[in-house]
């Protein structure tokens, strides 16, 4: 029996990935997509987004939204 804990998957599927950002509709990921704000990968004909990806767009919303309050 390993003592290793799982891992949360590094890629995230389409609809995936709309649950990951909070529940977002596919046409806002397309948005974000088109927009430069999230990069993905595909496999075949599967289109994937990684963690790190995903990540990145949440923190710099965060920024943004840290920047607002700042000047606000």
């Amino acid at each position: 029996m390993s003592n290793e804990r799982p891992t949360a998957p590094r890629g995230y599927t389409f609809n995936g990935a709309c649950e990951y950002l909070g529940g977002i509709s596919r046409m806002t990921m397309y948005r974000l997509l088109a927009q430069g704000e999230l990069s993905s990968y595909t496999v075949g004909n599967r289109r994937f987004f990684t963690r790190e990806s995903l990540d990145g767009y949440i923190d710099r919303r965060l920024e943004a939204a840290e920047f607002s309050k700042e000047i606000g």
